[in-house]
């Protein structure tokens, strides 16, 4: 299985009201599928180099500058549906992303 979004856009542990309606940990993962948690043996946790955020809500290390642009042509980062160009900044809550919600591998 496979999850999308962040830790923090998390309906429990994000920051409200900047959250989605579901769980996309690790935690939720079991659950929203209908399997016990002792089905999974592995959590592979991947973190890309740089953090995005779409719309509004909290992003202390966002880089509102030119490397913010840099990072946003190269990686591509623009909305699916309407294009709008992505927020992005630096990784600043790795071990609360992988090593606090279970990963027991990590992939960069």
């Amino acid at each position: 299985m496979e999850g999308a979004q962040g830790t923090l856009l998390d309906i429990d542990h994000g920051i409200y009201p900047f959250v989605t309606s579901s769980n996309p940990t690790s935690g939720g993962a079991a659950p929203g599928l209908g399997m016990g948690p002792n089905q999974i043996d592995q959590v592979i946790g991947v973190v890309k180099s740089y953090t995005t955020r779409v719309g509004g809500g909290p992003f202390p290390a966002e880089l509102s500058d030119e490397i913010g642009e840099l990072i946003r042509e190269r990686g591509k980062e623009f909305g699916t549906t309407v294009g709008r160009p992505r927020r992005c900044g630096w990784v600043v809550q790795y071990r609360l992303s992988l090593l606090d919600r279970g990963a027991t591998r990590q992939c960069f």
